[in-house]
């Protein structure tokens, strides 16, 4: 803790809670602290993230690895603006309307690889699972004693209670999908219909919309629409009847759907990392971040991070040497140190500022508030990866419309959907939706009597070998066997 926040502990202990005035005013001076530590770590990461995707982007040309046309487009777009920030943040109003733009194709681009993630996910799923059971059923599986394992699985749900619902919806993800589609449909009706009580009028259509492509990553608007050679790859094998198939061809499919999710996951993360500083560039605007002229640790001047980056992209794109990468590979590690020590100085402001709270029993005042509500604002902008329009974020909340019909219509888009798909899709989907929806099941009691009906009824003795020794593996990787 640096001179003046040791400064301020001390203060405050000499403070009782009867002088609110000279609290107040404390709590001001530490929450201006850290609003400017909060820019400074913004600015610090933004430069941290952009040296790494700069290093990455480089690597890749010295390489001669092929670059997405959509990907070269953003990160020429990104290597602009952070080039450009003293005098984008200083005249933002003139470019505001490109850099939404700019945040906006990167947040569909994310949306749309998950869509074809999770059309992947499903086929790669359904292909293990068909080979995992043929493997046991070669090695002869014999009959699985279920009441230890039920006992063992009551067990596991009991180590920590406040984690059943994520267990059982993880268990539930992996066992046998037996109910009927009615019975499905109507479950989900039930579970949604309790959801959004709880969910702002203004925010629910976004909400039936994440469970839509959960369910059907092609209910995304600009499915099929780019990355296209992903779309057409996942069409074909889709098209594909999996129980026709022979052990080689579907250890084929599986290589080559993995495959596929490696390079949408690694497409995901890149666009996920420019997103972040398209998001930390709008937080220091909203932050009015002026403060270029602050020293941090080992004497580095904020400006010296943005002038070394400057110069390491100019010989990136003009010299490529072995210099070059040693210069990347030091301006990120000064980010990350500068980073992490910044980051300490906020949990001390964060301490500091509890211990000011602890003796103002009367609460925040307006001005405090209105800060309170700026920081919030900036944790939304910070970690929003899901709104294409940067305004949405900020949608107050409403109260919820109990008259209208979206439930009732995205049970009929369900069960719509549900009539052309193959039967592996089907249930596939269903359980993937079933397990994602709060607390699907209201008790361990049903919980049990579902996962009894799954493995007991119509359920060979090698999907019952298979599915027990999956969901023993996922409770010893938990750590948490007994």
């Amino acid at each position: 803790m640096d001179k003046d926040l040791l400064r301020i502990k001390e203060q405050l202990k000499n403070i009782n809670g009867q002088d609110q005035e000279r609290l107040f005013l404390i709590a001001e001076d530490i929450f201006k602290k850290q609003i400017i530590n909060v820019g400074t770590i913004s600015y610090v990461e933004l430069f941290q993230e952009a040296t790494l995707n700069m290093g990455q982007y480089y690597h890749a040309l010295q390489n001669g690895f092929p670059i997405d046309e959509n990907v070269a487009t953003i990160y020429k777009k990104l290597m602009s603006y952070v080039s450009e920030l003293p005098s984008i943040l200083g005249n933002f109003q003139e470019r505001i309307t490109d850099i939404k733009e700019w945040r906006r194709e990167i947040i569909q681009y994310i949306r749309l690889l998950s869509a074809y993630y999770t059309e992947s996910a499903y086929i790669y799923e359904i292909v293990s699972e068909k080979l995992g059971v043929r493997g046991m059923e070669e090695t002869g599986s014999k009959s699985i004693q279920l009441t230890p394992f039920y006992q063992d699985v009551a067990k596991y749900l009991s180590i920590d209670v406040q984690k059943i619902p994520h267990k059982m919806s993880y268990i539930l993800s992996i066992l046998p999908f037996r109910l009927t589609k009615q019975y499905f449909l109507g479950r989900v009706e039930e579970i949604l219909a309790r959801v959004k009580k709880d969910s702002p009028a203004n925010g629910w259509e976004n909400i039936l919309q994440r469970y839509r492509e959960l369910f059907d990553g092609s209910n995304y608007k600009l499915y099929g629409k780019e990355f296209v050679k992903f779309h057409e790859k996942i069409e074909d094998l889709k098209s594909l009847d999996f129980r026709k198939l022979s052990q080689e061809d579907l250890k084929s499919a599986q290589q080559e759907v993995e495959l596929m999710l490696n390079n949408l996951s690694r497409l995901i993360q890149t666009f996920q990392s420019y997103g972040s500083i398209a998001n930390r560039i709008l937080v220091m605007h909203m932050m009015e971040f002026k403060d270029f002229e602050r020293v941090l640790e080992g004497d580095v001047v904020i400006p010296d991070i943005y002038k070394r980056f400057t110069e390491l992209k100019w010989l990136v794109e003009k010299e490529k040497n072995d210099a070059t990468a040693i210069g990347l590979e030091e301006l990120y590690e000064i980010c990350r140190e500068r980073g992490k020590e910044l980051y300490q100085q906020a949990n001390e402001l964060g301490e500091l500022f509890s211990l000011c709270m602890d003796k103002m029993p009367g609460g925040l005042n307006g001005e405090m508030e209105a800060y309170i509500s700026l920081s919030q604002r900036i944790v939304a902008v910070t970690n929003d990866y899901e709104h294409e329009n940067y305004d949405d974020i900020f949608m107050a909340s409403g109260d919820v419309m109990n008259n209208d019909r979206s439930i009732p219509l995205f049970i009929r888009q369900l069960e719509e959907s549900l009539r052309s798909m193959s039967t592996d899709l089907r249930r596939s989907r269903m359980r993937k939706l079933l397990s994602v929806l709060p607390i699907p099941f209201t008790s361990p009691e049903e919980f049990f009597d579902y996962m009894k009906s799954s493995l007991e009824f119509n359920t060979t003795d090698a999907e019952k070998a298979w599915t027990v020794d999956r969901i023993y593996r996922m409770i010893t990787m938990n750590g948490e066997k007994n």
